[in-house]
C-alpha cells in the first residue's frame, strides 16, 4: 500500500516539477511559485506528506535488508559453487611434470625409506647374517685375513649389529612389551619394566626408525585409567569427520546435480537439473548427522582441553611456578610432535599430488598451487587467523584449520591451569571469565553479522566465527575445567546419592547432544533458512559449550564406574590401538579423498549406496595409511624428540612416545 502510495505521490511530484519548469521558462513567475508550493505541500505537508512516507519506506527496506543478508551470503555461496568455471572439464592430460617440490618431497621419502630400512635390519638381526654370510664366503675362498671392510665402515656395521639383540625388540617410553606370547592372545600386549640395556649415539637415533620397534608400540596398551572412555570417544569422532567430509569433498566432482541431490528445497538451478520436489537428503531427520558432524572437532578440542590439564596440573602441583622456566620446552616439543606429519602432507600436495594421476576433472584441485604460497601458514599454525585478517592469501590445505587452533589453545593453556592449580580462587575466576568472554563473542559476532548457523551455508560464518580460537576455544575451556577438577578431587564412594546423580547427568548430556544434533532440522528444511536471526544467534553460541558439557557429564559417568557397559564398550583396547592413528587419519584422509573423487571420469552422481560406500572405503584408506605414516613418520619422530632434547641439554634421552 504505501508503494502504491509512492508511486501516485512520485508521479504528481514529477508533473509539479516540470510545470514548474515551463512556468520559468514562458516567464510566469508566479505561476513557478504556485506550482513549487504545491509540490512542496506534497512533500512536507500534513502527517509528513510525501517524506514522512519515504522515510518509512527506507526503514522498511532496511529491515528487510538486515533479514536478507544471510540469505543473500548463501545465495553466493552456492552460486560461487555451481559457476561454470568450476563445473566444467578440461580435454587432454592432467598430469603435472616433475618439479623442484617433487624432487623434495621424493628426497624425504627416500630418506625415510632408507632409515626405516635400516633400522629394522638392524633390529631383526639381518645385518647379523650378511656379516656372518660374507664371512663364511671369505672363509671358503681363503680371503678373509686379505679382504676386510673399510676402518671407515666397521665401526658402522658394529654400532647396527650391536642394536640387534631381542631385549631391545619394543622398547618404549614406560618400559617394553611383554613377551612375543602375548602376541597371540586375545589383547595386545601390556607394558613391562624397561630394559636396563639402552642404544646409545647414532644407534639409538637410527633405532627410531625400526619398524618391529614402531609396531610393537602401536600394539601396546597403557595401563588401565580412569579416562579410558577417551579412546572410543576419539576413534567415533575420527570416523564422524570422514563422515562428513565423504560428501562435502564431492562437491566439485560432484557439479550442480549433486547439489541437488542434496540442498533443501527453495535453491534455484539451472534448466535440466533434476530437483527433487521435497528438496535434497539435508533436509531429512536422519541426515541432521552430517552438518553435526562439526561437533566431531569440538569433541577433539575437548580432550585435548582435558588431557593437557591434567597433565599441566600434575606437573604445577609439584614445581609451582618454576614450571615456567620449562615453558619453551613445553612449545618445542609439541611444535615437534605434530610438525613433522603436517610436512610429509604438505610434500606430497605440493611435489606430488598434481603428478600422480589424470582426468578430465584432475587439473580443478587447488590445494597444490596454494601450498607452494601458503606453506608457512600451516606449519607455524596461523591458517585460521591469515584467513580472518588477509583473505587475499589462499587456503593451503584447508581442513587443518583445526590445527591452528589447537596449538593456540595449547599455547594458552598454562596461563589458565597455573592459576587454577596454585590459587584456586583466582584461577576458577579467570577461568569462568575467559568462558564467559568467549561465549559473549560467540553473541557479539553471530548477532552483529547475521550469519547463518551453518558453514554449509554461509562462508561468512565460517571465516569469521567457525575457525577463530576467541569462539572455538569454549569446548577447550570446559575441558580444562573437568581435567583440574579431576586431578584435585577425591571422589566420594559408591552410593544410591551418586547413582541417582551419575545418571540424571547421563540423561541431561543425552538430551543436551540430541538437541544439537537434531535441533537442526528447522535450519535445513528449506533455502533461504526459515530460522530468525535469535536462533541462528542462539544456537551459534551456545550448541558447542552444550556439547562440551554433554561430553563432561558422559566421561565423569564413566570414570567413576556408575555405566560399566558404556564404559567398557569405549574402552575396548581395538579403540586405544586406533586412537593412535587419528592424528594421521585426520592430516591424510583429505588427499585420499581429492586423489579419488577427481580422478573420475565423470561427475559424481550421487546416493545413498555411493555415500555408504565411499565413507567405507575413505575410512579404511585412511586407516590403512595411518598406520603406514604412523610407522614411518610420527612414531620416529616421537622417538627422536626426547633423544634431541638430551642432546640439547633440556632432559635424559628417553625413547619414548
Amino acid at each position: 500500500e504505501e508503494a502504491a502510495k509512492l508511486t501516485a505521490l512520485s508521479i504528481v511530484h514529477t508533473s509539479l516539477q516540470n510545470a514548474s519548469e515551463w512556468a520559468n521558462e514562458t516567464g510566469r513567475t508566479w505561476l513557478e511559485l504556485l506550482l513549487k508550493e504545491a509540490d512542496g505541500a506534497l512533500l512536507f505537508g500534513p502527517d509528513g506528506g510525501w517524506g514522512a512516507i519515504l522515510d518509512d519506506l527506507k526503514a522498511t527496506v532496511k529491515a528487510y535488508h538486515a533479514q536478507l543478508q544471510p540469505i543473500a551470503s548463501a545465495l553466493k555461496t552456492f552460486t560461487d559453487l555451481a559457476n561454470d568455471a568450476i563445473f566444467s572439464v578440461r580435454v587432454g592430460s592432467q598430469t603435472t611434470p616433475l618439479n623442484g617440490f617433487s624432487a623434495l618431497a621424493l628426497a624425504a621419502f627416500g630418506f625415510i625409506a632408507l632409515a626405516t630400512a635400516l633400522a629394522t635390519a638392524s633390529h631383526v638381526g639381518l645385518l647379523t647374517h650378511l656379516e656372518d654370510t660374507l664371512k663364511d664366503a671369505f672363509n671358503r675362498h681363503g680371503a678373509l685375513q686379505t679382504r676386510k671392510p673399510p676402518a671407515a665402515v666397521a665401526p658402522l656395521t658394529e654400532t647396527l649389529v650391536s642394536s640387534s639383540t631381542s631385549d631391545d625388540l619394543a622398547a618404549d617410553q614406560g618400559g617394553a612389551c611383554t613377551t612375543d606370547e602375548d602376541l597371540h592372545g586375545s589383547e595386545p600386549p601390556k607394558r613391562s619394566p624397561q630394559s636396563s640395556q639402552k642404544p646409545r649415539g647414532w644407534q639409538a637415533v637410527l633405532r627410531c626408525f625400526s619398524l618391529p620397534r614402531n609396531w610393537t608400540s602401536l600394539g601396546c596398551l597403557r595401563d588401565g585409567g580412569s579416562f579410558g572412555c577417551l579412546d572410543g570417544m576419539r576413534c567415533f569422532s575420527m570416523a564422524w569427520v570422514i563422515y562428513g567430509h565423504t560428501v562435502v569433498f564431492a562437491v566439485t566432482p560432484g557439479g550442480t546435480q549433486y547439489l541437488a541431490e542434496l540442498l533443501p528445497k527453495g535453491q534455484q538451478f539451472a534448466p535440466g537439473i533434476a530437483v527433487p520436489p521435497d528438496g535434497g537428503k539435508i533436509s531429512g531427520w536422519l541426515y541432521q548427522l552430517l552438518p553435526a558432524a562439526f561437533f566431531a572437532v569440538d569433541t577433539f578440542f575437548w580432550m585435548g582441553g582435558l588431557l593437557t590439564a591434567i597433565a599441566l596440573s600434575k606437573q604445577m602441583s609439584k614445581l609451582g611456578s618454576r614450571w615456567f622456566k620449562f615453558y619453551p620446552i613445553y612449545v618445542l616439543t609439541r611444535w615437534l610432535r605434530l610438525t613433522p606429519v603436517v610436512v610429509v602432507a604438505l610434500l606430497w600436495t605440493t611435489g606430488l599430488a598434481e603428478q600422480v594421476g589424470d582426468g578430465p576433472l584432475w587439473g580443478f584441485q587447488s590445494d597444490a598451487h596454494a601450498c607452494k604460497e601458503s606453506w608457512w601458514t600451516v606449519i607455524f599454525y596461523v591458517q585460521n587467523l591469515v584467513l580472518k585478517f588477509d583473505s587475499s592469501e589462499p587456503s593451503c590445505l584447508g581442513h587443518l584449520w583445526y590445527l591452528s587452533n589447537d596449538m593456540q589453545f595449547y599455547l594458552v593453556a598454562p596461563l589458565i591451569v597455573f592459576p587454577m592449580v596454585a590459587k584456586p580462587l583466582l584461577g576458577w575466576s579467570l577461568w569462568a571469565l575467559a568462558t564467559l568472554g568467549s561465549t559473549a563473542a560467540n553473541l557479539a559476532i553471530s548477532y552483529s553479522g547475521s550469519y547463518t548457523a551453518s558453514p554449509l551455508f554461509d562462508q561468512l560464518y565460517f571465516a569469521d566465527i567457525y575457525v577463530q580460537p576467541w569462539c572455538r576455544i569454549q569446548p577447550y575451556l570446559i575441558g580444562i575445567g573437568l581435567g583440574v577438577i579431576w586431578q584435585q578431587t577425591s571422589w566420594p564412594s559408591a552410593s544410591p546419592g551418586r547413582a541417582s546423580l551419575c545418571w540424571s547427568l547421563c540423561l541431561a548430556a543425552a538430551l543436551v547432544m540430541l538437541a544439537d544434533v537434531f535441533g537442526t532440522h528447522g535450519l535445513y528444511a528449506a533455502s533461504p533458512s526459515p530460522w530468525s536471526q535469535a536462533k541462528n544467534v542462539s544456537y551459534i553460541t551456545l550448541s558447542r559449550l552444550a556439547w562440551a558439557l554433554g561430553l563432561s557429564a558422559l566421561s565423569y559417568v564413566c570414570a567413576v564406574g556408575e555405566a560399566p557397559n558404556i564404559s567398557i564398550f569405549l574402552s575396548w583396547w581395538p579403540f586405544q590401538v586406533y586412537g593412535k592413528l587419528c592424528y594421521c587419519a585426520y592430516i591424510f584422509h583429505p588427499l585420499i579423498m581429492n586423489a579419488i573423487n577427481y580422478a573420475s571420469s565423470e561427475y559424481v552422481e550421487y546416493s545413498d549406496t555411493w555415500f555408504a560406500s565411499q565413507f567405507t572405503a575413505f575410512l579404511v584408506w585412511a586407516s590403512a595409511l595411518g598406520v603406514c605414516v604412523y610407522l614411518l613418520v610420527e612414531k620416529p619422530t616421537a622417538n627422536l624428540i626426547p633423544l634431541a632434547l638430551s642432546a640439547l641439554g633440556m632432559g635424559s634421552p628417553r625413547s619414548g612416545e
